[in-house]
């Protein structure tokens, strides 16, 4: 979130600085011109646009917000990765909760340790689905889960 913020103050610098650049540019045309009297040395004003180097800031700009743009992206990714578990670990949890009573405490942790080792959908569906077998055995109600 910080660098979206840097990102955003670093953009409106960037481009208050295009401004001050372009308007010291128009008033060495005016002065050149004679359309505007200023007690500035034309040299003054010049200088003064010179010292302006808009290019590299708008490139660091750039820069540090595409940066910040990653980050956001890849903060998204893992919070939708940390949902994604919290999905899958509920169902189980609660089934392993109504199934408590009918099974014995070395069967519970065998379930445990199957879920913990758990690396795709259909090894999930398989524990989900033993778990889902005990409840109806003993004629418990139990609320049905998708599996993705």
């Amino acid at each position: 979130m910080g660098l979206l913020i840097l990102a955003a103050w670093q953009i409106y610098r960037a481009y208050s600085l295009h401004r001050e650049h372009k308007n010291l540019l128009e008033r060495i045309g005016d002065i050149k011109t004679g359309a505007r009297r200023t007690e500035e040395s034309i040299e003054t004003v010049e200088r003064q646009a010179k010292e302006i180097k808009t290019g590299n800031v708008l490139r660091i700009t750039y820069a540090n917000l595409a940066i910040a743009i990653f980050f956001v992206l890849l903060s998204i990714v893992d919070i939708s990765q940390e949902i994604y578990i919290h999905n899958a670990a509920w169902p189980f949890a609660q089934l392993l909760r109504i199934d408590g009573p009918f099974v014995t405490v070395d069967h519970e942790r065998k379930i445990i340790s199957h879920f913990a080792q758990i690396h795709s959908a259909h090894e999930y569906g398989v524990v989900i689905d033993e778990l889902e077998s005990i409840a109806k055995e003993n004629k418990q109600q139990y609320p049905k889960f998708s599996q993705w």
